[in-house]
């Protein structure tokens, strides 16, 4: 191992710490992570209000994209054919 440059192994994880820590102070030190949890718990009626309705509306696109799959795939060439035309000609 004489040969080689190795650094010092600890020196590193002190520093990879160091820097881990202040980062970490910086944005969740002090009384901040209290605040972020207590205003998530605070907005806990919408937060749950937006996971159920996106639950909802997701069942719904599910069964919609199943039953109507086809002609919306269908319905989307062909205005993605209509709308390249129309482009074609405000260009020229």
């Amino acid at each position: 191992m004489s040969r080689f440059c190795v650094p010092d192994s600890e020196a590193l994880k002190k520093d990879a710490l160091a820097a881990f820590k202040s980062e970490f102070n910086k944005y969740f030190g002090g009384m901040n992570i209290q605040k972020y949890i207590s205003d998530i718990i605070s907005a806990k009626e919408v937060l749950l209000i937006t996971l159920a309705t996106g639950f909802v509306l997701g069942f719904v696109y599910m069964i919609v994209l199943r039953l109507f799959g086809g002609p919306m795939i269908y319905a989307s060439i062909f205005a993605l054919l209509i709308g390249s035309i129309c482009g074609g000609y405000m260009l020229f």
